[in-house]
């Protein structure tokens, strides 16, 4: 096994070690490293008391459902030049896939998408009449007992979505635990939460009866992907992938507890190219090969999540290059400001070189204040992405907006976080350009050196 392996794993057991304190200690919030391949998503906000909802489950579990206000649309999909993107004519798509819910009424689907800034998603849901909804349950919709049609433009959860390859295919598996059995949470601020949620918004919070949560595992495999093999209850099923796409779908009751913490409205998730921390244990491609899943390690993920080891998924299929350190290398100018209550901040700017018209490229910043150890570094992303403070970590959450060669960008640092101290303080920018189908931009990403500064704090 190589350096970089045995790192990954050791990094696996120890944020499995310290999420398991943070359960045990009541801790409020934890932010992993940048560098992780994909995401855990979750905040622990006061436990709340367990409310046993009304009876709308039975009349679903009748098939007596009718139709009530569809779900309220965003306007997640209305700007082709930033976030996701706008959508691609024609690629909106119900997906042959129906899976039964463990406790009766109507099945669950998957619905697929692509946009303009070279993202694919994917939206799950109950299927009624041949259209993906949310239940009027769990106090959704105020538990009226009607299915409600999901919109296209549902906002998205950014576990479902990932990079389009040169075909415009998109390889993805998500896990989502504890979400509400009415399929509405993330963008349903009434629905319910998972038993052991905090209190963050000043609503009242009404927990979903445990009867009533489910854990979704559900994902592309790619056209090269034939059969899944998983083990739910203690009993081990393989089975075909569903058309063109590779397309699985697994419903689970949800256990009382699991490892983290929740978000209001919904559990803890994880996405990558394979399955990572679900109840799949291989997957089988139509060429013989099989990827056995390394379901023990739930951080390691990407090509280090088989074995043997997979570069990218099997059938996927490349999509252009890195630019070049020589097109992208620019001068840095970095200086000292004034900023918010009094503090020092260092305003850094610079001009792209290149365009950046969709989600493969970023441009990062890194420094490191005087002050710290030789290790410890701040990150954020520049172009426009929403900045996230933890601690001595500032992360980005990377939606951006496009870049025109020639565009002028600037950040700051300093104003948040631990403040600047006396010293010299060093910084380099970094386009990371993903040269694989991860949307995080993480493993595999080039990253190409724009240009390094220094800059004393007297």
């Amino acid at each position: 096994m190589s350096d970089r392996p045995r790192v990954l794993v050791e990094l696996g057991e120890e944020l499995d070690r310290v999420a398991r304190e943070v359960l045990s200690s009541e801790s409020t919030t934890m932010t992993p490293a940048p560098a992780t391949r994909r995401w855990w998503h979750w905040r622990a906000v006061p436990v709340v008391a367990f409310v046993v909802l009304g009876g709308t489950a039975a009349a679903f579990a009748s098939g007596l459902i009718s139709f009530g206000a569809p779900a309220k649309p965003s306007a997640v999909f209305s700007n082709p030049r930033a976030g996701l993107g706008a959508l691609k004519p024609g690629t909106v798509k119900l997906l042959p896939i129906s899976t039964a819910d463990p406790h009766g009424g109507p099945p669950w689907g998957l619905r697929v998408l692509s946009t303009t800034r070279g993202a694919g998603c994917i939206q799950v849901g109950r299927l009624v009449d041949g259209k993906l909804a949310a239940l009027g349950q769990d106090g959704a919709f105020g538990n009226d007992g009607r299915a409600h049609a999901l919109p296209v433009s549902t906002p998205i959860d950014w576990f479902s979505c990932t990079l389009l390859d040169g075909k415009g295919q998109f390889f993805n598996s998500v896990t989502l635990e504890n979400q509400a059995a009415s399929a509405a949470w993330w963008f349903l601020s009434q629905s319910c939460v998972p038993f052991g949620t905090r209190q963050l918004a000043r609503r009242p919070l009404t927990v979903c009866p445990q009867r009533d949560e489910r854990d979704l595992y559900f994902g592309l495999l790619g056209p090269e992907a034939k059969s899944i093999t998983y083990t739910v209850a203690g009993q081990t099923h393989t089975e075909a992938t569903i058309g063109p796409e590779g397309a699985y779908l697994i419903v689970t009751d949800a256990p009382s507890r699991h490892l983290l913490p929740f978000l209001p409205g919904g559990g803890a998730g994880t996405a990558d190219d394979v399955p990572v921390d679900s109840p799949i244990s291989s997957i089988q491609y139509r060429n013989g090969a099989t990827c056995h899943l390394l379901t023990s390690h739930r951080w390691i993920a990407g090509s280090l999540a088989c074995s043997p080891s997979l570069p990218e998924p099997v059938g996927y299929v490349p999509t252009g290059s890195a630019p070049a350190r020589a097109q992208v290398a620019a001068p840095i100018e970095a200086r000292l400001t004034p900023g918010r209550q009094g503090r020092t901040e260092i305003t850094v700017s610079f001009k792209s070189r290149v365009a950046i018209t969709n989600l493969r490229g970023e441009y990062q910043l890194e420094w490191h204040n005087p002050s710290w150890p030789p290790k410890v570094h701040g990150y954020t992303t520049i172009g426009g992405a929403e900045m996230i403070e933890a601690g001595d970590f500032v992360g980005a959450a990377s939606a951006g907006a496009d870049i025109a060669a020639g565009q002028t960008l600037t950040a700051t640092i300093g104003g948040f976080g631990p403040a600047l101290t006396r010293g010299v303080a060093r910084g380099t920018i970094t386009l990371r350009y993903s040269t694989g189908p991860s949307l995080d931009g993480s493993l595999p990403t080039a990253k190409i050196p724009v240009g390094s500064f220094a800059v004393r704090i007297p």
